[in-house]
């Protein structure tokens, strides 16, 4: 890391590029709530900064932006926060009173560092080196649910990728077919609160483990009126160890390290040579968004989906209607309502729970196939899809972060509901964001549940740019509420924001 910025900073010098302009941002964080956690859309899109039931931070940012003109570009960026989040409390078994009763707490240390990466692009191709924050494509980050597979919910995890900076034109199509993509590969840092989070009585505690993300978007001509986006991201997770519980018991240790082969088995997955299960466990969706721009000044209007996979039956989307469907509306200029999104997701229709391959089984008699037992952002040997216990992809599915009893997973990967997202400006300088979320829950696949439980949460953010007595400075007060049996009893939340932002230009000599 130190390397690249220090390449980057010396080539910029060398070749006598223009001024560079660093952006800062100083900003506290304060709130709290009557909860374990904050309400949950208080605490989601945060990249995990908010989700504490209290809350009181300090974050120091610093970024050089890459330039998209010219042959080459460079970038770089910091990101830390310090102060006080509070912890939360979570259940472990016990071998002496054999019950889950051992408390627990996973309180998060008081200095974070939450991004801190560098960037160099030569003509379309750019290379990134740390971690920096980013999320999917298709949605809108700041009003939606979340991307199903790479949202803005949790930390952001280290290390490198490769890809295309923007959409770029392909050959031969007159400018009507673009193409963007990107490969990322990194080491998750969460082991130690995995640790203290898994009640080390039931499931798996995967921990060192390694993730993979990638994705390959087709866009057509976004000059025009109309114009649409499709594609396919995927997740992945490998590497690392996992050891596996029964009744307070370790039934089986796996310690599987990092390989380099394994990079390449991520990429394109390989079935092991003995037709043992594939490297990795793997996470993805089929993306499609169209945009049409509304005659008479009315605005923008686009429609998304997302459809999740984690297996052949996903993939070739033999799950029924799971996955996201949206539709987003945006205003022409700023007014009391500026943009709208609409949302329903539906994962309640991932095969039942029988899952029996006569591979698996050398020597049976039962030749029949039948799959199942799918469970989305769960995986019986690399754990959960989340990062320091927060979904990497959407947060509307209850986290492992919210589980007190410390089971290490999604406990409800079946679930269906709706998502509804209002933006507007009460004047120039106020903005207001409400929220409202409805799920119904029903265990997953393999653990169905006796009766649904639903949750409500609801959200109202005003927002105030005070840039007329000093430029950059701005402030927020965000209050949010819970209720319902879906993550813990109901509960409010407040949090104060204050920020202060500028531009930096070093003199050059």
């Amino acid at each position: 890391m130190r390397k690249l910025i220090s390449l980057c900073l010396l080539t910029a010098a060398v070749t006598g590029a223009a001024a560079i302009e660093i952006d800062y941002k100083a900003e506290i964080f304060a709130g709290g709530s009557g909860g374990s956690f904050a309400p949950s859309l208080m605490g989601s899109g945060q990249y995990g900064r908010t989700a504490s039931s209290a809350t009181a931070l300090l974050d120091l940012s610093a970024e050089k932006k890459i330039d998209s003109s010219g042959l080459w570009s460079w970038g770089a960026g910091a990101d830390f926060f310090t102060g006080y989040r509070h912890g939360v409390t979570y259940m472990h078994y016990s071998p002496q009173t054999q019950t889950l009763t051992d408390a627990v707490s996973a309180t998060p240390k008081a200095v974070h560092m939450q991004q801190l990466y560098g960037q160099v692009r030569y003509r379309a191709v750019q290379l990134e080196l740390g971690m920096r924050q980013r999320c999917g494509m298709i949605v809108n980050p700041e009003l939606s649910s979340g991307d199903l597979i790479y949202s803005n919910n949790a930390a952001p995890i280290p290390g490198v990728s490769l890809g295309f900076n923007t959409f770029q034109n392909i050959p031969f199509t007159n400018g009507w077919v673009q193409i963007a993509g990107d490969i990322f590969y990194g080491k998750m840092m969460d082991s130690e609160y995995q640790r203290q989070q898994a009640n080390h009585y039931d499931w798996v505690l995967a921990t060192d483990r390694y993730y993979t993300y990638k994705y390959c978007y087709f866009r057509s001509n976004p000059h025009k009126r109309f114009y649409a986006t499709i594609g396919m991201q995927t997740a992945g997770l490998f590497g690392g160890q996992s050891i596996w519980f029964r009744n307070g018991e370790v039934i089986q240790t796996q310690v599987r390290g990092f390989k380099f082969a394994d990079v390449w088995k991520m990429f394109f997955p390989h079935e092991g040579n003995d037709g043992s299960y594939y490297t990795g466990s793997t996470l993805g969706s089929w993306n499609f968004r169209a945009d049409y721009e509304l005659p008479h000044n009315f605005g923008h209007l686009a429609a998304y989906f997302e459809g999740p996979w984690e297996d052949g039956s996903g993939i070739g989307r033999l799950n029924g209607w799971d996955g996201l469907y949206g539709l987003e509306w945006r205003a022409a200029e700023r007014g009391p309502v500026t943009a709208v999104v609409a949302e329903y997701l539906d994962f309640t229709n991932q095969s039942g729970p029988l899952h029996w391959a006569p591979a698996d089984n050398p020597g049976t008699t039962i030749t029949s196939h039948a799959s199942g037992a799918d469970n989305y952002y769960n995986n019986d040997v690399y754990g959960p899809f989340s990062n320091y216990g927060l979904a990497l992809g959407t947060p509307f599915l209850v986290a492992p972060y919210y589980n007190l009893n410390g089971q290490p997973a999604f406990m409800h990967t079946r679930a269906r509901g709706c998502h509804i997202a209002v933006k507007g400006h009460i004047l120039p300088e106020l903005e207001y964001v409400v929220k409202y979320e409805y799920e119904k829950a029903y265990g997953d696949g393999r653990h169905p549940i006796y009766r649904s439980v639903e949750g409500n949460a609801a959200m109202l953010k005003v927002k105030y740019d005070a840039g007329r007595y000093l430029k950059g400075l701005g402030a927020s007060i965000t209050l949010a509420q819970d209720w319902g049996k879906l993550r813990e009893k109901s509960h409010a939340g407040a949090l104060l924001t204050v920020s202060y932002n500028g531009v930096f230009s070093p003199k050059r000599k």
